[in-house]
């Protein structure tokens, strides 16, 4: 569930001459850097948040409409979202710097991964999105511009999908300095279609070190033929074109070393991991006023749910009730903050029965999953997924015309 969401009108971060298109489409909340949402400390942590520039979500269309930007080492996101087209996320800067996403969703289709830093995206979705315009290029998942980095960008475990089917895109292309990136394990939807050489040859003024993909695959296993892998790369440095060529290929025991331990604790042994790690659900009973359970090892709190809704924290193993119509839930809080499983309703005054459950939140997303926020529906004409959640616990989703 998405418990929080960072979203404002305008997002597009780049310049016009056209003072009044600019007027029309600045950002109205946005850092010196033309950031939506700047991250410049050490240890940042995020979970369960969407993060959308609406310029990139909604016009689709160039130029830059930067999401997040991250700066500094030790950043983590977990069962985050990330929407834009153009450059969604910059992951940071300069060398020695590590970041670590699971079970997120980027998407976009410039460059909208693009930057430096040791970044593993471990089991994350990388959605492909399109517009219609006649101007129209292939996407670019990555552009990297690695500096002193030891691994680059890692994706392990990575699902690939897209919008539209048949459109043709390239895993990334070099931006600046040194760029390397790997995905280990890639499944594709079948809607994509990835282009044979996989790396565009030419765009910024960089050399990749290595651009390479390993058992990359489709969902029922069938393998991808990658043996047209790009190798060679040009820029043009002051009308002189400088040539060179990167590793694109890894055997499976160079594939076995981008693992979690070799890429992300270091020297300080950093284990972002245990942050996302969920807690068990406890079993919540009900006895006169107080919800009472049995403690779960590691957790430093426990976040009460009444009706699906936030209702408080309690550092206790019982919480004190008010209205004993509601339906009550808890989850514990492990020592990171990260939210463990939810509980079932309270037993002690008995489950909702068939036909007496009621509704708690509604959901809507299109049928890539992407949620459609409230304030898109206006003139939406198109089959949806409606997605329902009850008070007896029950989740429905069904297909609905909008």
């Amino acid at each position: 569930k998405v418990c929080c969401t960072f979203s404002f009108t305008g997002g597009y971060t780049g310049s016009y001459q056209d003072s009044a298109t600019f007027q029309k489409y600045a950002l109205k909340y946005a850092s010196s850097d033309g950031v939506m949402f700047f991250v410049s400390a050490k240890n940042f942590y995020a979970e369960n948040i969407s993060f959308i520039n609406l310029w990139g979500y909604e016009e689709r269309n160039y130029p830059q409409a930067l999401t997040v930007k991250t700066t500094k080492d030790k950043a983590a996101f977990y069962n985050c979202r990330l929407y834009s087209y153009q450059d969604t996320w910059y992951t940071m800067d300069g060398s020695g710097n590590r970041l670590y996403a699971k079970d997120c969703l980027i998407e976009g289709n410039v460059d909208f991964i693009y930057g430096s830093g040791d970044v593993l995206f471990d089991k994350c979705r990388i959605n492909i999105i399109k517009n219609d315009l006649p101007t129209e290029e292939a996407g670019w998942i990555v552009a990297p511009a690695h500096s002193g980095t030891q691994w680059g960008y890692v994706f392990k475990d990575c699902l690939l999908t897209s919008e539209k089917a048949g459109d043709s895109i390239f895993l990334g292309r070099a931006w600046h300095n040194a760029p390397q990136t790997v995905f280990i394990n890639l499944e594709l939807d079948d809607k994509i279609v990835l282009r044979d050489k996989g790396w565009d040859s030419h765009f910024g003024a960089a050399i990749p070190v290595i651009f390479a993909d390993w058992h990359t695959h489709y969902s029922d296993g069938t393998l991808v033929d990658i043996s047209k892998r790009n190798n060679w790369y040009w820029y043009n440095n002051g009308g002189d074109i400088v040539q060179g060529y990167a590793k694109q290929y890894i055997t499976d025991e160079e594939a076995a070393k981008y693992t979690f331990k070799n890429i992300i604790p270091a020297s300080d042994g950093w284990r972002p991991d245990l942050y996302t790690e969920r807690l068990p659900a406890p079993a919540v009973t009900i006895s006169g006023n107080q919800l009472i359970w049995q403690a779960i090892p590691f957790a430093i709190c426990y976040e009460i749910r009444k009706n699906g809704e936030l209702a408080g924290f309690t550092t206790e193993m019982s919480y004190t009730i008010s209205d004993l119509n509601a339906r009550y839930q808890v989850l514990a809080v492990n020592e990171w903050g990260g939210r463990g499983q939810l509980s079932d309703y309270a037993t002690g005054l008995g489950k909702a029965q068939a036909g007496q459950a009621s509704l708690i939140a509604t959901e809507y997303y299109d049928l890539t999953g992407r949620r459609i926020l409230p304030d898109q529906f206006a003139g939406y004409r198109r089959l949806v997924l409606c997605k329902t959640l009850w008070s007896d616990g029950k989740v429905r989703v069904e297909k609905q015309i909008r």
